[in-house]
């Protein structure tokens, strides 16, 4: 399966001519209920979406619309009553090496350091040699943690523990980078200052992000394309392109394209998925 994408969206193509790739992944059909048998309740109906390799979607609506869920879907996390979803031709069946989630609240292991805590993936699946050690420092610098390999998680402030996070993700190379409003504890300005360095890290490495957020700014800040979610049952009810030229900074925000692309996706959303 192939999908155009804007190019002026995405890497490989900055002067907004039309781009063909790939679909890394295909969401095909995806229904979920929870609850009894006899009262289920429907909390995703008839899911279809497909996103490019290196894209960055953003899936964006209310509480309760299902974002989670999906992406947990995604994952392997949860099993769709009905429907499918592929990662380069494989059926999603269970959690694998090829996919990392990144959360809310930061998942990890208070009692290792942060140099442990990035190790802890190829220990987990025993591929740890000679020069793991070496991977993991070059990690944290990644992430802009090189002076806190023996620290501990509740030594660092939340933005820092963030960042771990994505630093253990990262050192088993997946290529799916699914993250669950990552930046929704954190303060205004560490906010900001993690948006900026998920774009920098982003243009860097170009893997394939699937981004969960209720935020437009955020959405419209980071994402090549916003899929826009409504609730009872939860469901995509428009996708939008966002034809903001890369790269971005925090300072976008400022500009008028940035003002334009917020407010159309913002009038979607009011209008029920109608642009």
């Amino acid at each position: 399966m192939t999908e155009s994408i804007i190019g002026a969206g995405n890497p490989g193509a900055s002067d907004g001519s039309v781009i063909t790739r790939p679909a890394r992944i295909a969401v095909q059909n995806v229904t979920k209920s929870y609850g009894s048998r006899r009262k289920p309740t429907l909390v995703l109906d008839t899911v279809n979406l497909e996103i490019a390799q290196g894209e960055f979607l953003c899936l964006l609506g209310p509480s309760g619309c299902g974002k989670s869920t999906l992406l947990n879907i995604i994952g392997g996390f949860l099993t769709p009553d009905s429907g499918s979803v592929t990662i380069d031709g494989r059926k999603v069946e269970r959690p694998g090496p090829d996919r990392c989630m990144i959360f809310q609240q930061p998942a990890l292991f208070g009692w290792l350091t942060a140099l442990d805590n990035v190790m802890f993936g190829p220990r987990a699946q025993h591929k740890v040699d000679a020069s793991t050690r070496d991977r993991a420092m070059s990690m944290l610098d990644t992430v802009g943690l090189a002076g806190t390999a023996n620290k501990y998680p509740h030594q660092l402030s939340g933005g820092m523990r963030q960042r771990l996070s994505i630093a253990r993700a990262l050192i088993n190379e997946p290529q799916v980078l699914l993250m669950d409003e990552p930046f929704g504890a954190l303060d205004a300005i560490t906010r900001g200052q993690m948006q900026e360095f998920l774009l920098n890290l982003w243009a860097e490495h170009h893997m394939t992000v699937v981004f969960v957020t209720h935020d437009v700014e955020e959405a419209t800040l980071l994402a090549d394309r916003v899929a826009v979610m409504a609730a009872n049952p939860g469901r995509i009810v428009h996708l939008d392109s966002v034809d903001v030229p890369r790269p971005r900074s925090y300072d976008l925000i400022d500009s008028p394209e940035y003002s334009r692309v917020r407010m159309q996706i913002r009038r979607t959303i009011e209008n029920g998925g109608h642009s």
